[in-house]
């Protein structure tokens, strides 16, 4: 299962940078929309759209991390999206622009959300806080939360 671990960064640019630095390989980049629906704490639910398709993700946080508990291709997304929204209600909307880099195996992606903040993504069956400390960010700036609480 993977997990995310994630932190607020300042300067969005000069994390690439050093990404580059450490020789990550751009991978890809796009606009996400996300739906969030209403869940206890720990909890998420979210539709995502992205290059046409619609995902349904849910995640689970365990030890400041995030688990991935699925992440499928949704058939009827209006239909999918009118039942989430009856059961649960929306509780936000974003769009989050981001730009994925491979590194060592891990996917890495620097979000830039509406709204919100910039962050940097790390995803691995096992994410590490190296990485932030090869780029220079502070532990304090790991984000623990879900995007659609901040």
């Amino acid at each position: 299962m993977a997990k995310e671990l994630k932190a607020r960064i300042d300067d969005p640019t000069a994390v690439e940078e050093r990404l580059k630095d450490l020789g990550a390989e751009f991978a890809d980049e796009g606009l996400h929309e996300y739906v969030y629906f209403k869940q206890p704490a720990g909890s998420v639910i979210k539709l995502t759209i992205k290059e046409g398709k619609v995902y349904k993700t849910v995640l689970a946080a365990k030890d400041g991390k995030w688990n991935i508990v699925s992440d499928e291709l949704v058939d009827g997304p209006d239909r999918a999206r009118d039942e989430l929204a009856k059961t649960y209600g929306i509780k936000r909307e974003l769009k989050n622009h981001r730009r994925f880099f491979n590194l060592a195996g891990d996917t890495v992606s620097i979000n830039r959300i509406e709204g919100v903040g910039d962050f940097l993504i790390i995803e691995s069956e096992a994410p590490s806080t190296e990485l932030l400390d090869k780029l220079g960010i502070k532990h304090e700036a790991i984000i623990t939360d879900s995007f659609d609480n901040l």
